[in-house]
């Protein structure tokens, strides 16, 4: 799913509302697990495909996910707080349902309506890490370098006052409900 047109153009759509939101507008997400792969929309220049090798490459080195979601995150309008950067409504709710350990909002999805802590810096890291810099499609190197000069706005560092985040509900809690 990751590749496809089709997740691209609900995204777009999806994006396109968020953005369509005006002062008034209270917004509701609901975010899930496999959100990253669900809602592509890499940034311009970067194709689907571009990002869905780049992510191949760091899970065949063995990167953990948050070092993947970090990459991901600076190659996407959607992750790195890219919703939640976008709206301009009265408030937005995000309900969380976490598939990662911990509840870290800004990993599950790669946190549309979340900050992150990581850089482009992080980013270029994490490629030079696993030796993949010059692996990478030259779209993907030549945007991470760029965006670590200053080029290209960071992902959102400081959430907004009209978001919240609830995580209501995780693995664990999953779990117990089957007991």
């Amino acid at each position: 799913l990751f590749r496809s047109e089709e997740g691209v153009a609900g995204t777009t759509r999806m994006m396109t509302l968020v953005e369509s939101c005006e002062e008034n507008n209270f917004l509701i997400c609901l975010i899930s697990g496999g959100g990253t792969a669900l809602m592509p929309l890499p940034v311009k220049g970067v194709t689907i495909e571009d990002v869905a090798l780049t992510r191949e490459l760091l899970h065949q080195r063995g990167a953990p996910i948050a070092e993947v979601i970090a990459v991901n995150k600076h190659l996407s309008q959607f992750g790195g707080g890219g919703i939640a950067r976008s709206f301009k409504g009265k408030h937005l709710i995000s309900l969380i349902l976490s598939d990662v350990v911990g509840d870290p909002i800004e990993v599950i999805s790669s946190g549309p309506t979340a900050t992150d802590s990581t850089t482009f810096a992080d980013a270029v890291s994490v490629l030079k890490k696993y030796k993949l810099l010059e692996e990478v499609p030259v779209s993907v190197r030549q945007y991470l370098e760029e965006g670590e000069k200053g080029g290209y706005p960071e992902t959102l560092k400081e959430l907004p006052g009209n978001v919240t985040n609830v995580v209501i509900g995780n693995n664990d809690e999953i779990g117990r409900a089957h007991v």
